[in-house]
């Protein structure tokens, strides 16, 4: 029996932080995230949180809470979405839509 782990497959970003749209394939061995300073490599991985933490006092950002949610969720509106692979082995997508502030959140799925 062959073991089926679940993963990230990919991680989308509409108008969310410093991105207007994002597609990250994360369906491989090894994710390596280069660049200069201030381009987002630190923000894709915090962005992570919203995937495995439905409670935000549970997250950990660089800035305030509210500081946070305004930049990753933009006033007119921002989509965090990650392609997974289930434990049972099929694929979901999983999404957060927000518009700035921890009210505003709202998180959903589909297959």
């Amino acid at each position: 029996m062959r073991e089926v782990v679940s993963s990230i497959l990919k991680l989308g970003l509409i108008n969310s932080g410093m991105f207007d749209t994002l597609e990250l394939n994360t369906d491989v061995r090894a994710v390596h995230l280069v660049g200069v300073n201030n381009v987002g490599k630190t923000s894709l991985i915090e962005r992570i949180q919203f995937l495995y933490f439905p409670d935000l006092r549970e997250m950990h950002f660089s800035k305030s809470l509210s500081e946070t949610l305004a930049f990753y969720f933009r006033r007119e509106g921002s989509y965090v979405l990650f392609a997974v692979r289930t434990v049972r082995g099929t694929q979901r997508t999983l999404g957060v839509y927000g518009t700035g502030s921890a009210e505003s959140r709202r998180v959903f799925a589909f297959d």
